[in-house]
């Protein structure tokens, strides 16, 4: 769990103050035991996958996104501007994005 003006720096940063308060007041302990535990799956289920990288993302490299997209998924990810939390700072442009990626 991080504290609001963390949460605001990593997440919310090019979010108005006032969004951005209300935000980080809604955030909540997560487990980290999902980044550590290594998945049961013997390969990931073959279904189609996009990965959409926030090119302004504090919280998550967006170099590493892009590798990640390319390595584990096998896409080159869809970029777009924005922080960790497009669908509040960015949402018709998350919308148009996710349009593009459904056709």
């Amino acid at each position: 769990m991080v504290g609001p003006n963390t949460a605001t720096e990593l997440f919310f940063h090019d979010a108005p103050p006032d969004v951005a308060a209300w935000a980080a007041g809604r955030l909540r302990p997560q487990s980290y035991l999902v980044r550590n535990e290594p998945s049961p799956l013997a390969r990931w289920p073959r279904v189609d996958s996009d990965y959409i990288v926030c090119r302004d993302d504090r919280a998550i490299n967006p170099e590493w996104g892009r590798s990640a997209a390319r390595e584990r998924l096998g896409v080159e990810a869809v970029e777009m501007d924005g922080s960790h939390s497009p669908f509040l700072t960015r949402p018709a442009e998350l919308a148009r994005v996710l349009d593009s990626l459904v056709g």
